[in-house]
């Protein structure tokens, strides 16, 4: 039953990592226009050689599932009308705004906290300091 149960995890984050390779490829075309590096670990789709033995699909599998729940965000920041810590500062700009400028902002805060989750990931397996690790990872709360 276990090995059934990792042979399905094992196919599903597979597969989200193969949804999610033109989205890599993009992020990593845009970094190298502008002249950053590619290697860091503070990018929406992490480079599965940045860290030894970094599950960059898991990575890239968690952050297909946040893109796709952008509109349950933008939905959720409309009724709390900004109620968030970055809410509070984000949402007079979004307010009276079209709705694809509300996603184009939800985007980016979305771009902020994938980035800062794989940053905390990729120190987190070379530190091994969980209460650093949770620290970090708590402050993905305020940003979405």
């Amino acid at each position: 039953m276990e090995d059934q149960m990792v042979f399905i995890f094992e196919t599903i984050y597979s597969i989200l990592g193969s949804l999610a390779m033109p989205l890599f490829r993009t992020e990593t075309l845009l970094f190298q226009m502008l002249g950053l590096p590619t290697s860091t670990s503070f990018r929406m789709f992490p480079r599965a050689d940045t860290v030894p033995d970094y599950p960059a699909t898991i990575a890239h599998s968690y952050v297909l599932i946040t893109i796709m729940l952008i509109p349950h965000f933008v939905s959720r920041d409309r009724v709390m009308d900004g109620r968030g810590a970055l809410g509070r500062l984000v949402r007079p700009l979004t307010r009276g705004a079209s709705p694809l400028t509300e996603y184009l902002v939800m985007f980016a805060r979305v771009w902020l906290a994938a980035a800062w989750a794989n940053m905390a990931g990729a120190q987190f397996m070379t530190d091994q300091k969980l209460v650093w690790f949770a620290a970090k990872l708590s402050c993905e709360i305020f940003i979405l």
